[in-house]
């Protein structure tokens, strides 16, 4: 929602689905409503004064963006169009003397326009790595300069004349971003950016490009989860980002105190993914890391793992084991588009990587469709592929419906059918009949950001979809219906990861923490 004036009242300007409604503040009353022919998002709602008219603009979940006047209640121009997917951030300032909008994309990119006459003065502003969260304006010596953050946790300096990045980006120590305003304090430009994670609000001199205050010391995130079975006992392994030590280790699912499990003393940092099986009856653990290796690990310290495996060129994203053939494998998906098999008993590449996404692969599981396994992989491409381990040929067409990147893939059995479902970028969740490659359903849809954590259990005796994202919210839904099951749990910092420990217990890995939830009805 925004304030401004409108015929000398002050008045409210909100967005709701479907309508535009302004308030007359002092009376209390509506002053009118503007209906919509889309959707737009509050949170990117801002006002302006153009020519003297009072005008608000707003972006929408197709890239565009809308212009009213607030007098009237009437579209004030067309629609302008660039953005590649929603708009994720809007302000208004004045540059120059001329009133502009700023806008940012889940396409990653900064767009400025003149309101005036609804020209792009330049072309898109690129650099941020993912979505762009927040936008602002300051002077910087002496000079009009636009301040952009995003879920790649950095903040950007843009000249809007020349549209060039003004030296380095500012590395936050929180992570995504969620928003920044900047202040002037003794003729000092500021910017005050929020974030999830452990810093939160952190100050900035945007002179200098030094932190105003040191940030707390930041703990790193829990990226990767998985549960396994070890002398009877269950426990939960996860590990951080951290290239100095593994940080998570291995805990008792039920008490969460650290444990012998897996052989966690000789854990290499940078470990992106973890997934467990089993090998002639022993536990063992995959992990793939971000210099490109799979390694295999069992349960007895004395013995070394099956590893570093060198097959994959760049950060492997993913690992998970399953069998095909009679044999146990591990799955792992990179940075280098594509994915690769491993024998668990030997640590053999088995047969030739799998090819075909266009970009780097960051989630995979392995599955059954007509009687014999399937992998399931899916990447930034926004596809999700099946596969056949036998031949490493695709065995039916790309999935398509995600718009961006598919964070995370879980594979099960729904109504009787084995079924994959999928989460992205574009805040959903979507199941896929692995019989005939068709959509399941509806998406489901409730996050507010990017989905990066999904997976398929049964909780009340019942199958249920576990999906968890930037928003910091784990939400289930039932997934013969596409409908939420209950409201969502909200946790303090954006969930990377999940895990079941049980049928009714669940973990989450939000930000340095795992945290156990029980499925209740």
């Amino acid at each position: 929602m925004q304030t401004t004036v409108v015929n000398r009242r002050p008045v409210l300007v909100m967005a709701a689905p479907g309508m535009l409604r302004v308030w007359d503040l002092r009376r209390r009353r509506p002053v009118h409503g503007m209906r919509l022919a889309c959707d737009v998002d509050g949170r990117t709602l801002a006002v302006a004064s153009v020519r003297g008219r009072p005008v608000a603009a707003a972006g929408d979940d197709q890239g565009a963006l809308h212009v009213w006047d607030l007098r009237s209640g009437t579209p004030l121009r067309k629609l302008l169009t660039g953005h590649e997917g929603p708009v994720t951030a809007l302000v208004t300032a004045s540059m120059d003397g001329r009133p502009v909008a700023l806008s940012g994309g889940q396409d990653g990119t900064v767009r400025l326009w003149d309101l005036a006459d609804a020209r792009k003065p330049g072309g898109p502003l690129i650099g941020h790595k993912g979505t762009v969260t927040a936008l602002a304006t300051a002077r910087v010596d002496g000079r009009a300069a636009i301040v952009s953050g995003g879920w790649d946790g950095t903040v950007r300096l843009w000249d809007p004349r020349s549209g060039r990045q003004l030296g380095t980006p500012l590395m936050t120590a929180s992570g995504s971003l969620w928003g920044i305003t900047t202040v002037s304090a003794a003729g000092q430009p500021l910017a005050f950016t929020g974030a999830h994670g452990p810093a939160g609000l952190e100050l900035w001199d945007l002179a200098t490009r030094e932190p105003r205050h040191p940030a707390p010391a930041r703990r790193d995130p829990v990226l990767s989860l998985a549960t396994a079975r070890v002398n009877g006992d269950a426990i939960v392994v996860g590990f951080n980002r951290s290239r100095r030590s593994p940080g998570f280790g291995s805990r008792d699912a039920a008490t969460g105190e650290p444990v012998q499990g897996f052989a966690v003393d000789q854990w290499p940092g940078g470990i992106r993914a973890v997934a467990t099986g089993t090998v002639e009856g022993r536990a063992v653990a995959v992990t793939g890391d971000a210099e490109g290796s799979v390694s295999i690990w069992g349960t007895d310290p004395d013995k070394p793992p099956l590893g570093p495996l060198a097959g994959h060129v760049g950060r492997v994203w993913a690992v998970a084991v399953g069998e095909v053939g009679g044999r146990e494998l591990a799955a792992s998906a990179g940075d280098d588009g594509t994915v690769r098999l491993w024998d668990l008993q030997d640590g053999r590449a088995w047969g030739q990587p799998m090819t075909g996404h266009t970009g780097p692969v960051t989630a995979v599981q392995l599955g059954h469709a007509d009687g014999r396994t399937v992998v399931a992989s899916g990447g930034e491409d926004g596809t999700l592929r099946l596969w056949n381990p036998e031949t490493s040929e695709a065995h039916r067409r790309p999935l398509m419906g995600h718009v961006g990147r598919v964070w995370a893939v879980a594979v099960g059995e729904v109504g009787g059918r084995e079924v994959a479902a999928s989460a992205g970028d574009d805040g959903t969740v979507r199941l896929w009949d692995l019989q005939d490659g068709r959509a399941w359903g509806q998406p489901m849809t409730g996050h507010t950001g990017p989905v990066t954590a999904v997976q398929l259990g049964h909780a009340g005796g019942r199958t249920v979809v576990a999906s968890g994202g930037e928003d910091g919210t784990l939400r289930l839904w039932n997934p013969e219906t596409g409908q939420a099951i209950g409201p969502p749990a909200a946790l303090p910092w954006p969930i990377d990861t999940l895990a079941w420990t049980s049928a009714d217990q669940i973990v989450a890995a939000s930000g340095s923490e795992a945290v156990a939830l029980a499925i209740t009805d």
